[in-house]
């Protein structure tokens, strides 16, 4: 399979192997993959930072997440299933799979289909990961209403914050019922506010098909159960105390039994895949 970089669909080549050209595997035949979903802007460092530090001489592809909306019948095969056709017919064999935060849901079950391809198990690296849930869901939205002072009004987002509690609570375990109740919700406000500030209306389009994208992955990611992998996996953990693995310790400064090893670094969530120390780690689990 052709594997430079105009011919990937569901990958994005961060870092093509040393020697290769336009993405293939070089010499080494190897490559590192990442499961995110990336958004310009963001205040989290991503998985291109990371890259830039880790040693020379492998390929390093990220996902692109599918442009799917919550309702729309996109499941896990959507997701996974497109990664891991394209991945396992590309020729190179995968050393590690990294996930951030809900991607750490994603990486588990694409470790799966890996292994089951390849005849070998990657790495399975997790850094600060979470479970897909209604409350994470939640947060992540009410994070994106509070950067969007400026363009929703006070009393918008108050509504719009208030509108979203209450659907949290009405079925807390239906992550997918939740995310297209949501976006329902969202829709007709966002597109009144991107109005009236002047959005012609294809960038208004792009703008929400960004988020309507990002909560149905977050939502796809809650039909996966991730535990059975996470036990054989490695994590990275930040030192946010809401994020990743540190609200779920059995006991406070203990490492956390929901994987095989952990590593905690000294550093503050948004700047976890920006880690000199994370790429050290991540180049120490490679090597095996």
């Amino acid at each position: 399979m052709d594997t430079r970089n105009d011919t990937l669909h569901s990958w994005k080549v961060v870092t093509p192997a040393e020697g290769a050209e336009g993405g293939q595997g070089g010499v080494s035949g190897e490559v590192v993959v990442a499961v995110d979903f990336p958004v310009t802007g963001r205040p989290e460092a991503g998985f291109t930072d990371l890259a830039g530090l880790l040693a020379p001489g492998r390929a390093f592809w990220q996902t692109v997440p599918p442009p799917v909306v919550p309702g729309s019948g996109a499941g896990v095969e959507t997701y996974v299933g497109g990664w891991a056709d394209e991945l396992t017919g590309s020729g190179l064999v995968v050393r590690g799979i990294l996930g951030f935060c809900v991607g750490s849901v994603y990486a588990a079950a694409l470790a799966d289909k890996v292994t089951a391809a390849q005849g070998s198990a990657p790495a399975l690296i997790l850094f600060d990961p979470e479970p897909a849930t209604v409350t994470t869901l939640y947060w992540q939205f009410e994070k994106m209403v509070g950067n969007l002072a400026g363009v929703l009004t006070d009393d918008e987002a108050d509504a719009v914050r208030r509108k979203a509690e209450a659907l949290s609570k009405a079925d807390p375990d239906d992550v997918t019922a939740f995310a297209a109740e949501l976006h329902a919700m969202f829709h007709p406000v966002a597109v009144e506010a991107f109005g009236r500030l002047g959005l012609d209306a294809e960038h208004t389009a792009e703008v929400l098909d960004l988020f309507a994208a990002f909560i149905s992955y977050l939502s796809v990611a809650g039909q996966l159960d991730p535990s059975a992998a996470w036990k054989g996996a490695t994590a990275i953990s930040s030192a946010g105390p809401n994020s990743g693995l540190n609200p779920h310790r059995a006991h406070p400064g203990q490492d956390s039994d929901l994987v095989a090893r952990e590593y905690r670094l000294d550093v503050p969530h948004a700047e976890l895949l920006r880690s000199a120390d994370a790429a050290r780690t991540v180049d120490e689990l490679l090597r095996g």
